[in-house]
Order: C-alpha cells, then structure tokens, then sequence
C-alpha cells in the first residue's frame, strides 16, 4: 500500500471520529470503577458520589465515566482499601482502621473528643496530611484523593430503655470499632464488637441493649429506626468519637491517565473535597437526628458532670494508645499537637 493511501486512511478515520456523537467519543475514554460499603440511597451516595463523579466527568470534557458499585465488598475478602492498593479495583470510598501496622500516626483522629463538626475537622485532617507528608506515609501504594471523617458517635438504645442513661456501667453496647469498644470498658459497659449492617438486628432482637454510634451510620444501618432512645455527648462535643474515611484511587489507574486527566483529578481530590464529604455527613446527621425526634425518641444530652466523668476516662484511653504505638517504635506525641493545631484553625468551638 502507498503511502497517500495510507495517508488518506488514517485521515479519513480521523474525519470519521470526529463526528461520532459525544457520548460515544467518551465510551473512547476512561472507564473507572468506583466501589463503595454504602446503599445507593445513603446520603454519601446520593449527595456526594452522584455529584462529584459528574463533576469529574464533565470538567475531563467527557473522557472520563465512573461507573459506581455502591453496598460493594467488590466480591473479594479483604477490605476495599486494600483491593484499590492491590490495583484490583480503580477507586474507593471506605472506612479506615487505623494500627501500629497501618495508618498508626492516623490514629490519633480517632481519639474520643477530638472532632466537634464533620465539615470543619475533615478540612483540619486533610491539612494535617498534608503538613506531615502522611499521603506518602501512612498512605502509601493508594492515590489518596480525600480523608475526612464521620459525625460523632452517639448512644443509641433498644426499647428496653426508655429513658437513655448517663451511666452505661453493666449495659451491653455494640461498638463498630476497637477503639469504641475500649472507651466503652473504660466506662463500665460491657462492648459488643458487631458489624455495622447486624447492629439492627441485634438490637431488636435484645442481645444487646444499645449502639455506640454516629447519627448518619446509625441512620444508614437502621439502628435509629430500631432505636428507642438516644443520649449525645452535648454542646461543643459533636460525640464520643469519629471515624475515618477515605477517597483512594489505584496508583495504577492513575498513572495509568493522560496527563490533563491527572490534573482534572489532583483539582477535584483535597482539602476542599474532604470538607465536602464531612458536611455531607453533618447535614446526614442532622436529618437522622430531627426524623428520630419526630417518632418521639427520647432524646438526653449528658450533664456537666456527667461529661466530665466520659473526659477523665477518655484521656486515659488515648494515653493507653499513645503509649501502644509509641511501643511500636510509632512517635505519636508531636503528632497529637500539630492535629489540635489544624482543628483549632478549622474546627474551633463556637
């Protein structure tokens, strides 16, 4: 073959590309996979996935399509961070358990009374990351788009308490987490660790007479709908605890992008993301909140005192971590300061 016809070939593909349809250009582009725990009608999915995947798709001028898998486990037994580090799947939005293995200088988040609002803390973490050079640290193998946290835990109770109590000594507790559980022990209850999607159903079902957890979580779960009661932690404490949470991308995948694709993703990934996802969950426990008041849930806020009495012990479970990763040969302590830093800049109390 010549090379005019070889010539007029490829240029009459060209031709012929440039007047295909604009979703079918597209279909030319990216496809990426995005997994997360949540149902599609969950607040995260419907008030930040929807809308910041078009956001996305958009400003990459339709080169880019996500195709989301919402209430995912992606099929496979370990969790969905590590499926995306693994490059088994593009990006994910899951929950993160910090250690003295992974994310220990994280962990320090998590600590009871440390995040009064969602919005504010998430914007204060992603600074934080960012100062300390953890996306490379404690991230590392992930394209870490957003860390954020949740609202805080509250105390939810079955209806075999109508009025919620200050003293949870003796009371079975289920706790989504390692480190709720252990501020539970502090206190006196006996914790319960149970998977976030059976704490409805054990609650109903009576073997266990509470829940320690965030209104939005307990909203998606079901567990304000099994709920009777509730007692929060009070003005200037959004709860007992936050959980942490992650927006990551395979390594992979994102190396994998052209480069103005990668600059589309670097402008929609950050501090102002992170702040998005923790207002979504602020506004998801607000609503949770007002709809278990209109059943007519009781709903108590604890005394003074009877804070005070959650704080003392709370220092002492954050000591007892601070001292476990310290252990681990983890140096946490400037740590903690320079996290009180971010939040005193972003996420001070009114």
């Amino acid at each position: 073959m010549t090379f005019t016809r070889i010539r007029r070939r490829v240029l009459g593909a060209l031709l012929a590309l440039s007047l295909l349809p604009a979703h079918e250009v597209a279909a030319h582009g990216v496809s990426l996979e995005i997994h997360h725990p949540k149902p599609a009608d969950s607040a995260f999915h419907r008030n930040f996935l929807v809308p910041w995947t078009q956001k996305v798709e958009q400003d990459a001028g339709g080169r880019m399509r996500f195709h989301p898998h919402p209430t995912s486990t992606s099929g496979g037994a370990t969790g969905l961070y590590d499926q995306v580090q693994a490059g088994d799947i593009d990006v994910a939005w899951t929950r993160i358990r910090t250690s003295p293995a992974q994310f220990p200088r994280m962990s320090v988040v998590e600590f009871p009374f440390t995040v009064r609002r969602a919005h504010g803390a998430s914007r204060a973490v992603s600074e934080f990351v960012r100062t300390n050079d953890l996306s490379d640290r404690d991230f590392d193998g992930v394209r870490l788009l957003a860390v954020h946290v949740g609202d805080g835990s509250q105390l939810h109770w079955g209806s075999a308490i109508a009025e919620p109590p200050a003293d949870v000594k003796g009371r079975r507790v289920a706790a989504a987490t390692p480190g709720d559980a252990a501020m539970l022990a502090a206190m006196g209850a006996v914790p319960v660790e149970i998977p976030l999607p059976k704490m409805a159903e054990a609650m109903s079902g009576g073997s266990v007479d509470g829940a320690l957890l965030s209104w939005s979580d307990a909203q998606a779960a079901g567990v304000d709908r099994a709920a009777r009661s509730h007692t929060e932690f009070g003005p200037g404490n959004g709860g007992l605890a936050s959980s942490l949470f992650a927006l990551v991308m395979s390594s992979g995948s994102f190396g994998a992008l052209a480069d103005d694709l990668k600059t589309v993703v670097n402008a929609n990934s950050g501090a102002d993301t992170a702040a998005w996802l923790g207002r979504v969950m602020d506004d998801a426990a607000t609503q949770a909140r007002k709809a278990a008041a209109a059943r007519g849930d009781a709903i108590r806020v604890l005394t003074r005192e009877e804070r005070d009495r959650w704080i003392a012990a709370a220092r002492t479970v954050a000591n007892a971590r601070i001292d476990a990763l310290e252990q681990a040969d983890v140096r946490m302590k400037g740590f903690v300061e320079r996290l009180r830093e971010q939040l005193r800049e972003f996420d001070a109390a009114d």
